[in-house]
């Protein structure tokens, strides 16, 4: 249940690519999204991979902010998955929890913003 419920929900969002790069502490992202079926395309920055794609969405009117965050390993060695527990909280407060799975942490962390909003 919690699978389909957090890990499996790929709507209205759904992510195709998400890429960083860092310098002098500033990471940009460069994501595409799909919503409701139609591309979603930004640029964000922060001074991290989420604060990136926190700053990215919101310029494209989506507006929240990250309020708890977790992640662990599900496995062990090079190629174990990691899962990743995001809170967002909305401008209108309301908050939702996502998960995300993916072998690259950031990834995952990525899935599971998009799975709290898919939640909302």
């Amino acid at each position: 249940m919690f699978w389909k419920e957090y890990i499996e929900r790929d709507s209205p969002w759904q992510l195709k690519t998400f890429e960083t790069e860092s310098k002098n502490g500033v990471v940009k992202c460069r994501a595409k999204l799909l919503r409701d079926g139609k591309a979603v395309e930004f640029k964000g920055e922060g001074n991290g991979p989420l604060a990136a794609l926190v700053h990215g969405l919101g310029t494209t009117g989506v507006r929240f902010e990250i309020v708890n965050y977790s992640e662990h390993a599900l496995g062990s060695g090079e190629t174990a998955a990691a899962i990743a527990y995001i809170q967002i909280k909305t401008a209108d407060g309301k908050t939702r929890w996502g998960a995300g799975v993916d072998t690259n942490i950031e990834l995952a962390s990525v899935r599971a913003v998009l799975s709290a909003l898919n939640r909302l």
